[in-house]
Order: structure tokens, then C-alpha cells, then sequence
């Protein structure tokens, strides 16, 4: 017999049905190694990682779509937030303008990306907890590019031996963070 918080108890072969029932719930998706999470604001979804024609796509079926080119999120459309789409354009001089429904919203200079590390990021306190818990993940870094449009903004990805396991991207229009970040390990 187990106990769980708030005074719940379950028998031990209700426990062996949960955890069956929990574990089966990966298996039922067979593209659940493709499976990433999405968090625009309150705005949370799940997303598929897909390739086409070379090009990488977070997508679902809401038609929710952000495009990937190397470290940038250069086309994002969120329907069921937005009717707006926005599209992102970098030049080689550092120079990024963001086009909401095809006219030009603002223009920022960026600088290049740059690794960082946790501390420099968080407050002591969570430094110190991040800190620990990267340590522990071999080649996993931080690389950060800062922007200076009407206000200045950061983006971070985080990879795991060379591969993007979170990328956050401000969104001027909307004044906020999208935040797409992988669900399982690789």
C-alpha cells in the first residue's frame, strides 16, 4: 500500500495499472522523440520537430509553425494566439529586422553569439542550482546574443553536444519570450 500527499491511497495493484498507464502514455506516441514544448506566455502547446527541404520546423497539428534557421527563430506563426505572423531577417553586418505580416515592425542591431555560462545569466542563489545541475551534463553549453532595438533583449540557446536542447528568443511585437525546449533526452 502506498500513500501520496493530500491522504490518497492506492493499493498496490491500482500502483502496478498506474504506472503502466504512465509508461504506455510515452509509447502511445510514436513521435514522441520528436516531441518538444512550446511556452509563449500562458501559451503552452506541444510541437514535432521536423526537417524539410533542410529546413527545421517546430510544428503541431493547430497549425502552430516556428522555423529554425541555425540559432534564430525566423518565422513564427501561433494561430490560436495570434492571427499575426512574424518573420525575421538578419543581415551580415549584425543587423535584424522583424517584419510582422510582411511590414516592417522595428530593426535591431545584434551582437554575435557568444558562449556564457549559468552564473552570468541568474541570481547567485539560482546560479549556484544551475550550475550543479549543468555540471553534471557533459558538452552541454550556453551560447546568449544580446539586440538592441527599442529596448535591449537576449536570446539563449542551450545545446547538448552541438545539438539545441532550448532556445529562447525575444519577440519584440509581442513584447515577450517564446521558449521552444526538447521534452526527452537524445
Amino acid at each position: 500500500m502506498c500513500l501520496l500527499p493530500a491522504c490518497v491511497s492506492i493499493q498496490l495493484p491500482q500502483f502496478k495499472m498506474i504506472k503502466d498507464t504512465l509508461l504506455n502514455e510515452v509509447d502511445s506516441d510514436p513521435l514522441f522523440q520528436f516531441k518538444w514544448s512550446l511556452v509563449f506566455d500562458s501559451y503552452r502547446k506541444d510541437v514535432y520537430l521536423m526537417s524539410i527541404q533542410s529546413q527545421t520546423l517546430f510544428v503541431n497539428d493547430e497549425q502552430d509553425i516556428a522555423i529554425l534557421d541555425e540559432y534564430l527563430l525566423n518565422q513564427i506563426h501561433l494561430p490560436n494566439f495570434s492571427k499575426d505572423r512574424l518573420r525575421i531577417k538578419d543581415s551580415n553586418k549584425g543587423v535584424r529586422q522583424i517584419f510582422v505580416n510582411d511590414t516592417l515592425y522595428e530593426t535591431q542591431k545584434c551582437d554575435s553569439w557568444r558562449p556564457t555560462n549559468i552564473n552570468s545569466m541568474l541570481d547567485d542563489e539560482l546560479a549556484q542550482v544551475y550550475s550543479y545541475l549543468l555540471s553534471s551534463l557533459d558538452n552541454t553549453s550556453i551560447l546568449q546574443q544580446v539586440c538592441q532595438g527599442a529596448i535591449q533583449n537576449i536570446h539563449t540557446v542551450i545545446l547538448k553536444n552541438g545539438n539545441i536542447e532550448l532556445i529562447t528568443q525575444y519577440l519584440p511585437y509581442f513584447n515577450k519570450q517564446i521558449t521552444i525546449s526538447k521534452l526527452v533526452a537524445r
